[in-house]
């Protein structure tokens, strides 16, 4: 028969071996959820990556194709009327449209003066102006 300090180291192992697997069970359980919310996030940032890849290399080709913008310059650009075509064939890309009658053509205005004057106008410093002997 066995005593009851036998009985009761028996209890205690048994408790003892139930929380040891119930441990190990949490324990798998844990490791398998971090592996797989590692993969999900690797997932994740591969296709966010992919996508970025992708995003930078299309609009890098759409902008290849664009012409070029035109460059601005201070000097106006005057349109000239062109010859109709023979055959009446339409008129070139970019040309004024010719009517009958008499055309008026616009003219470009002319550049301003831009250069700053002093309140003494073009004297020097000694009074006179430019080009004319002291």
């Amino acid at each position: 028969m066995a005593t009851n300090k036998q009985r009761q180291r028996q209890v205690a192992r048994a408790r003892w071996e139930r929380q040891q697997a119930r441990r190990a069970a949490e324990a798998a359980r844990r490791r398998k959820r971090r592996i797989v919310v590692g993969i999900v996030v690797g997932l994740v940032l591969a296709g966010l990556l992919g996508w970025l890849v992708f995003y930078i290399v299309t609009n890098e080709n759409a902008r290849d194709q664009q012409p070029n913008p035109p460059v601005e310059t201070d000097v106006p650009s005057v349109t000239l009327p062109t010859e109709p075509t023979p055959g009446g064939s339409p008129a070139p890309t970019g040309a004024t449209p010719t009517t009958e009658g008499p055309t008026t053509q616009e003219t470009a205005p002319t550049p301003k003066n831009t250069t700053a004057t002093s309140p003494a106008g073009n004297r020097g410093s000694d009074g006179s102006t430019p080009g004319t002997p002291r």
